[in-house]
Order: C-alpha cells, then sequence, then structure tokens
C-alpha cells in the first residue's frame, strides 16, 4: 500500500512550512509573554492558539500531499509577484506612522498590485481607494485603535 502513494511536493513543503512558523510562534510566545487562562487570556493565549492551529493545518497539508496519489514539481518562481508583495508589506510597516492608515494602505494596496501584469492602474486605484476608506473606517473609527488617518507627512492644509 505504501508503495502507491506518491508525493506532491508543493502540499508537502507548504505544510512544513506552516508547521515550523506555527511552532515558532507558540513557542515564542510561550517562552516570552504569560498565557492567562481561558477566561482571562494573558497577551500570549491568542498567539499560542493561532500558532496551535498554524500547526495543525500544516500537519494535515503536509499528510495530504504524501497520501494524495498525485505527484506534482515546482514550477518557475513567481519573482515579480514575490518582490512586489514584499514591498508592499515592507512600505506599509515602514510609513504607517507618517502617513497614517489611509495614505498607507492606499500606497501599499498600489504596489501591492504591481505584483500583477493582468490587474489594469484603474482597478489598482480603486482597489486602494476601496481599502484605505475601509482600514480607516474599521481600525481608527469603530475599533479606536491608536493608528491616525492622516499622520504628520500628510498635509491637508
Amino acid at each position: 500500500m505504501l508503495s502507491r502513494w506518491t508525493q506532491n511536493a508543493k502540499d508537502v513543503t507548504a505544510g512544513l512550512i506552516f508547521t515550523g512558523l506555527g511552532l515558532a510562534f507558540a513557542i515564542i510566545a510561550y517562552l516570552n509573554l504569560p498565557i492567562g487562562t481561558g477566561t482571562r487570556m494573558g497577551p500570549g493565549y491568542f498567539p499560542i492558539m493561532l500558532g496551535s492551529v498554524l500547526v495543525v493545518l500544516g500537519v494535515v497539508m503536509a499528510l495530504r500531499g504524501i497520501a494524495s496519489g498525485e505527484s506534482s514539481q515546482f514550477g518557475a518562481v513567481p519573482w515579480r509577484g514575490a518582490f512586489f508583495t514584499a514591498a508592499a508589506l515592507v512600505f506599509f510597516a515602514t510609513t504607517l506612522d507618517g502617513l497614517g492608515i489611509a495614505a498607507a494602505v492606499f500606497f501599499a494596496a498600489i504596489i501591492g498590485s504591481l505584483a500583477s501584469v493582468r490587474i489594469t492602474a484603474y482597478q489598482a486605484i480603486a482597489t486602494g481607494v476601496v481599502l484605505s476608506i475601509l482600514c480607516a473606517l474599521i481600525f481608527g473609527e469603530w475599533l479606536n485603535l491608536a493608528v491616525p488617518t492622516f499622520g504628520p507627512w500628510v498635509r491637508f492644509w
């Protein structure tokens, strides 16, 4: 029976990555943050639970890749997508305080849209506008997070 099993390299690798990241988050949270209880959660409770869920999903994905009965190999790495996705995340993280959430999300969405050759400029701008409005409303107004809608780098007057 085991001889009929083939390996889906993409699923096995993704499962191992998920498992490793989940373990890392859970262990770091366990070692550095108080956990608390289910009724009085500490700051380490959520990262440990999230890491545990990621470990379970990773193990299930890896096992399905091993037992799938189909074989697949890796194709070409989409470097354009990887670069612009990472660039959008770095841009957002480094400019959030200066630009504020509305402008940082807008420009990060524009940068992220460059990852695909199929997205037009109109679609990128529309996505940026909608995402920036939603993020400003959700995180700034409704959740009252300490994130400015417009930061000191953006002046309207």
